[in-house]
């Protein structure tokens, strides 16, 4: 997991860990840190379950997610890697940031 989360920071610029857990200057209700966060800690989630209970990922015969929640699937389902996912996402999310801006309203999530 500390792996994932280092691997983040690079690409990232910042440190995800710090955000997800202090976030001083509420960055995370901007789509452009929530959303790479979300793919983050989603996958960090994934790695806990397989160093803990290995045969839960083994055994899975599908994953499915909604929004972020559908790259951090394909990503658990081996489609691509967790780098280019997490790029996948920062796009996304910059866009989304870009188009919120650009009409004077928020992206709804889920609470």
């Amino acid at each position: 997991a500390h792996d994932l989360i280092r691997r983040a920071n690079g690409i990232l610029g910042y440190d995800v860990e710090q955000l997800c857990t202090h976030d001083p200057a509420s960055k995370l209700g901007q789509t452009r840190y929530c959303q790479p966060a979300v793919y983050v800690a989603s996958l960090v989630a994934a790695e806990l379950l397989r160093q803990t209970r290995p045969d839960a990922l083994a055994q899975c015969q599908a994953v499915a997610g909604v929004g972020v929640g559908e790259y951090a699937a394909l990503q658990v389902a081996g489609v691509f890697s967790f780098e280019f996912g997490l790029r996948l996402v920062m796009a996304r999310a910059e866009e989304m940031q870009l188009a919120a801006a650009a009409c004077e309203q928020r992206h709804p999530s889920l609470v």
